[in-house]
């Protein structure tokens, strides 16, 4: 099991490299797990706009911080409209599950009505994905604890606005590689 994440951590290492080095938004799921490796990230990271095949054109900031001593981050991925920020929340959410050692945590997170979802990648921290309009943001800390106060301090939008749950579902074009 840990052999399959320092593999995935490896590769997401290269894709981000490769990523900056070309400024491809870094989208799916290999983009936020860079924040758990241990490339140490200063200053927030601007990616390009960039159109992408079925997702539109996509740009984003990749912000690190700390939260208790330990790394953590936030990807905000600015879309073209809110159906294609539907459509890359809800990719990178079935990409995610796909993972081995990836497992749902119920989350009380400020302004919602009961527990959100997030994702807990062994030995690796929690994530979550959530939309508000055009802008979908990833979120990724070491635990639950601090993924919470991540999110809580995020600021430029309203939590109640932020939705946590796909809310369409991924066509087959864009996930038959993955699911197919």
């Amino acid at each position: 099991m840990q052999q399959a994440f320092r593999l995935f951590r490896s590769l997401s290492c290269s894709i981000a490299q490769e990523s900056i080095r070309r400024s491809i938004p870094l989208v799916l799921s290999g983009g936020l797990l860079i924040a758990s490796t241990n490339a140490v990230l200063a200053e927030p990271t601007d990616f390009s706009p960039v159109k992408l095949r079925g997702y539109g054109t996509l740009g984003g900031t990749l912000t690190p911080v700390a939260i208790d001593g330990a790394q953590a981050s936030t990807l905000k991925i600015v879309c073209d409209d809110a159906g294609k920020a539907k459509l890359v929340q809800a990719k990178f959410l079935s990409d995610l599950q796909t993972l081995p050692g990836v497992k749902p945590v119920p989350l009380a997170i400020q302004g919602q009505n009961g527990p959100v979802t997030a994702y807990e990648a062994e030995d690796q921290g929690v994530l979550l994905a959530a939309r508000d309009g055009a802008t979908v943001h990833l979120f990724s800390a070491p635990s639950a604890k601090a993924l919470i106060k991540l999110v809580d301090d995020d600021s430029g939008t309203t939590h109640a606005a932020r939705v946590y749950a796909p809310e369409v579902k991924v066509p087959m074009s864009l996930e038959r590689f993955d699911q197919y």
